[in-house]
């Protein structure tokens, strides 16, 4: 091997290097169960941005200060550590915090509080949203009935799931939040589906919204939302 083209090798495995960055994990289920398998698959995309951080446990002030420099055009460090951290307990049950599913006292979601007139907006103001149901009301209708799916039906990676009704026997002091569903809607090709979330935690944060899904590759996907409550 001649010099220049020892060179040009340490160049090139140095650019090799430098540009290999580490990718967030994904957790894929195995589900045979299309509903089943749509609910983790969605919660696993929601754990680290609609339910923020609090699922990284002890670290949620770290990362909130990297947030505040993300704004100033500083994501990448934000992004790199954020990976890192979301990594290190990827299918590491003793460092996972929980997440709590609040399925069982209600049977109603947040949406069913809504008058038809605040229903009629919801749809007037996302017509492209609710592109390709027919009944737009129906869809509202359907989405105001909680899910039942249980714990033990989800096999997460970043969080632990339990039923809300076990927290008093919980040992971990760490949580992610609580968070409950609606039962799934789909449309006729069975490929694009609404799902109504609700989301809260110890730290008041409160957050509702409408979560568009599309089946890509075998994996539910989410490609929209609309926001109907922040706090």
């Amino acid at each position: 091997m001649n010099f220049r083209f020892k060179i040009l090798f340490i160049l090139l495995s140095f650019t090799l290097i430098t540009d290999c960055k580490e990718e967030m994990k994904v957790c894929i289920s195995q589900s045979s169960d299309v509903r089943i398998k749509l609910y983790n698959e969605l919660t696993d995309q929601l754990i680290g941005n609609f339910y923020d951080d609090y699922y990284l446990g002890d670290r949620k002030k770290y990362f909130d200060s990297l947030r505040i420099a993300s704004r100033n055009n500083n994501d990448e460090v934000y992004n790199k550590e954020h990976t890192k951290a979301h990594n290190q307990i990827f299918n590491n049950e003793k460092k996972q915090c929980v997440l709590y599913l609040d399925s069982v006292k209600i049977k109603n979601t947040y949406i069913s509080r809504y008058n038809n007139e605040a229903r009629i907006k919801i749809l007037k103001d996302n017509t492209q949203f609710f592109s390709g149901f027919s009944n737009k009301m129906d869809v509202l209708k359907s989405l105001c009935k909680r899910s039942t799916v249980k714990a033990n039906d989800f096999n997460q990676c970043a969080v632990e799931v339990q039923d809300l009704e076990k927290k008093d026997k919980n040992k971990k002091d760490c949580e992610a939040g609580i968070v409950y569903y609606s039962e799934i809607l789909f449309d006729d090709s069975k490929k694009i589906a609404l799902v109504f979330v609700n989301y809260r935690n110890t730290h008041r944060v409160f957050r509702n919204c409408i979560v568009k899904l599309e089946l890509v590759n075998n994996y539910w996907e989410i490609t929209d939302s609309i926001l109907l409550a922040i706090s």
